[in-house]
């Protein structure tokens, strides 16, 4: 079993929060926006900091030499209205959160994966990806960039023994499901052939498959529980 050493963009997630205690034996570096959740560990960075690529480069350098080096970008700014009625300012940092600096964190991170010969890059996708909605489309446009792109390092880097893939999940619980109606609860979790969201442990179980795999790479792992159509 691979011992990782994880780089977390877009940490405080609380999507993200179940990993601190899974591998409580892992080292972190968490990237953040604003937030700093209680559930943080490690070397906490704030990706708006003037200093921030410099900070990060030197945390990096020294981070872990003895474990894997995996890179998870889960980081997103969605705002959930039709597209017309999106500010500018909303955009460009739908954008600014979701592509630009998602690159610019890639680029550092597999710059030092390369010069250890070993890495794991994860995405954290969406089934929005390959299934907008309404007053989602950046969102979705995003998402599938991500699989997109991950799936294509994958491709450039996978003779340095360097995996990277997505994952792509459909409903799980968080604070976007937890401000909808009840009823809107219902029909998302009757679209699910499983019936229920998505459980933590099989979130979990997904990244550690990843994390061990030597050859699954440039793929995108569809974790929805089976979705039917949705209204």
């Amino acid at each position: 079993m691979i011992k990782p050493a994880f780089v977390i963009y877009g940490a405080g997630s609380d999507i993200i929060a179940p990993m601190f205690d899974h591998f409580a034996d892992s080292d972190f570096i968490c990237l953040v926006n604003r937030s700093k959740p209680d559930h943080l560990k490690g070397v906490i960075l704030e990706t708006g900091s003037d200093d921030f690529e410099s900070e990060f480069k030197s945390a990096l350098s020294d981070f872990a030499k003895d474990r894997v080096l995996v890179y998870l970008n889960a980081a997103v700014y969605q705002k959930d209205e039709l597209f017309i009625a999106h500010s500018k300012g909303d955009i460009e940092q739908m954008v600014r959160v979701g592509i630009t600096q998602a690159l610019i964190v890639t680029q550092i991170v597999l710059g030092e994966m390369v010069k250890r010969r070993k890495g794991r890059v994860i995405n954290l996708s969406s089934f929005r990806a390959r299934a907008p909605a309404k007053g989602a489309a950046v969102y979705a446009a995003i998402k599938s960039f991500g699989n997109t792109f991950f799936s294509a390092v994958g491709l450039e880097y996978g003779r340095f023994d360097i995996t990277s893939n997505s994952i792509a999940i459909g409903f799980a619980e968080s604070k976007l499901l937890d401000r909808l109606e009840a009823q809107k609860l219902s029909e998302f979790k009757k679209s699910v052939a499983k019936n229920k969201f998505l459980p933590q442990e099989e979130f979990l179980g997904a990244i550690e498959y990843i994390v061990n795999s030597k050859y699954f790479n440039a793929s995108v792992i569809d974790l929805n529980g089976g979705l039917g159509l949705l209204e």
